[in-house]
């Protein structure tokens, strides 16, 4: 196994372990403690697979210039529009005509707010997709029709299996925020009652995990202190599950960090104290400003899941709102028959 350098050294990870049996061997450690974290616009039509938010492999993308759905002739602008968005996104279907009909100009300015980091392009579009994999199949948002779209767009661009395997299990990690932010409350709450005078010193065991973490995942942080004093054999199983990507993943220690700042600052997540942390991370692994900026507006997007989810079924009771009145005459007219004599 060998060590992982600090962020400050800028140097690959690398390991002997495979990624699957490793991470199952962290997963079980993890568990047996005794206490128990918008889709990419494809900049041009020749990249062969392209992010579609809310459409699954039932919805087949359209032929460009061609309507999906209902036999409604487009206006000149839903047709200008849907041009612009085939141009800059390579892609057209059901759950995009969907939104066009309900609001094209809403269309429009998703289009140019989802454009941003694919026109300034200071990361590579592989990663891009890595970082919309991380925020789509985060624990708190898991998008599932944008996990599958980025993944078969990472794949196009060349990413391996391997490396999508990272991505996840970086995001993975998330889960642990749940004592980063409650085990410090605890604290503040024993101190308050009395029972808990100040952090006593480390037990030889304590400093073993604590030089554990820092060797395998490159620095050590305050937020990591009161759960190594109240839980240190959970700190150390955690230690085990969450290095797995740095001793034997394929991806560089900085674009690591920036697939935890895409979750963290996620808006559907929010950790500050890790996203701060892992911006410095980042930083000393020679990232730029640019590219962070770039992981923070592709997770800005995500709002849109909430209309490519929703506008569909709006569109679907709107029409079913429609159809009685539509039928009315018809079935009084049949009721007339009827009475008559007539035909059923």
């Amino acid at each position: 196994m060998s060590e992982v350098p600090s962020p400050l050294a800028r140097r690959p990870a690398s390991g002997y372990l495979t990624a699957g049996a490793a991470l199952l061997a962290g997963l079980v450690a993890l568990s047996a403690a005794p206490v128990t974290f918008a889709q990419s616009p494809l900049p041009t039509t020749s990249q062969t697979t392209a992010a579609q938010p809310a459409a699954a492999d039932a919805q087949a993308a359209g032929a460009p210039g061609t309507s999906q759905g209902d036999d409604v002739t487009l206006t000149a602008r839903q047709e200008e529009i849907k041009a612009q968005f085939i141009e800059v996104r390579g892609t057209w279907g059901d759950t995009w005509e969907t939104i066009l009909r309900l609001d094209p100009e809403f269309l429009l300015g998703y289009l140019n707010f989802s454009a941003v980091p694919w026109r300034q392009n200071h990361l590579p579009d592989k990663v891009k997709e890595f970082i919309y994999i991380a925020v789509d199949a985060n624990a708190t948002h898991m998008y599932l029709p944008g996990v599958r779209q980025h993944i078969k767009a990472a794949l196009a661009l060349g990413a391996t299996g391997p490396e999508i395997m990272e991505v996840l299990e970086l995001a993975a990690t998330l889960g642990i925020h749940a004592m980063n932010i409650g085990v410090p409350i605890l604290v503040q709450v024993l101190a308050e009652k009395g029972l808990r005078t100040g952090p006593a010193p480390l037990t030889g065991r304590q400093e073993e995990i604590k030089a554990d973490f820092t060797k395998a995942r490159g620095y050590w942080h305050e937020f990591w202190d009161d759960m190594l004093e109240l839980d240190p054999e959970l700190l150390a199983s955690y230690t085990e599950f969450s290095s797995v990507p740095w001793r034997s993943g394929p991806l560089e220690p900085k674009v690591k960090e920036l697939i935890y700042i895409a979750f963290d600052t996620a808006a559907t997540h929010l950790y500050t104290k890790g996203l701060k942390a892992h911006i410095e991370n980042a930083i000393g692994y020679g990232a730029t400003a640019g590219e962070i900026l770039e992981v923070m507006e592709i997770a800005s997007v995500l709002g849109i899941h909430g209309v490519t989810t929703a506008a569909p079924i709006l569109a679907e009771e709107l029409a079913a709102q429609e159809r009685p009145a539509q039928e009315k005459p018809a079935q009084d007219r049949a009721a007339r028959g009827q009475a008559n004599g007539g035909p059923a």
